[in-house]
């Protein structure tokens, strides 16, 4: 099975992302949930997942500052950019 971690803040996403596909039945491990940059980088050290869902605007460390991390550390994974901007014109 492939480990997956989702890195998202927004907790209505991180439950959409969990119901977007049956992650066992397709070969998928989901690994507990990261809110914040920083239990992001724990999570990765401890369990290296295979695939990362990541949103890049997260609290305490950002996903770019993640991917830095990942580079630097030599941490082989896929990474999956997931991350959502809303401009409001006025």
């Amino acid at each position: 099975m492939y480990r997956v971690l989702i890195v998202e803040d927004e907790i209505l996403a991180r439950i959409g992302l969990h119901q977007l596909i049956q992650w066992e039945k397709h070969g998928f491990s989901l690994l507990p949930d990261a809110a914040d940059g920083e239990a992001a980088l724990e999570l990765i050290r401890k369990h290296r997942p295979d695939i990362i869902l990541l949103d890049l605007n997260i609290p305490k460390i950002d996903g770019l500052q993640i991917l830095r991390h990942l580079k630097e550390e030599g941490i082989d994974c896929k990474v999956i950019v997931i991350s959502c901007n809303e401009k409001r014109m006025v």
